[in-house]
């Protein structure tokens, strides 16, 4: 064993692990979905846009200033005009919140 209290299987063991990890196919490394980083692909962005432009819309359909969608979710003015905008890869978490406060369902947002 060396001073970390590895013996050399858990050393080689580690190797095969990472170099499994390395191996892709067409549905990502061993049935993991691989998720795009940097930069993203433009169906992600257009998702993103329509996304955002369905939130102003329904907003604007409402009445309601990004200062009063923002107070009531609970998120910042900025964070909701960033995502109107597509500038911020938003969290279901967010949508949700967003979803409840005009009075729609979460899957709206999508259409």
């Amino acid at each position: 064993m060396n001073a970390l209290g590895w013996g050399r299987l858990g050393v080689y063991r580690s190797v095969f692990v990472a170099a499994n990890l390395r191996q892709t196919n067409d549905h990502g490394p061993k049935g993991v979905v691989q998720v795009p980083t940097d930069p993203l692909p433009d169906w992600v962005l257009q998702q993103r846009r329509r996304v955002g432009d369905r939130v102003r819309d329904l907003r604007e359909q409402r009445g309601l200033s990004q200062e009063r969608l923002a107070e009531l979710t609970g998120l910042s003015r900025h964070t909701v005009y960033r995502i109107e905008l597509a500038q911020y890869g938003t969290s279901i978490d967010h949508l949700a919140l967003i979803a409840r406060a005009l009075r729609v369902e979460i899957g709206s947002l999508f259409s």
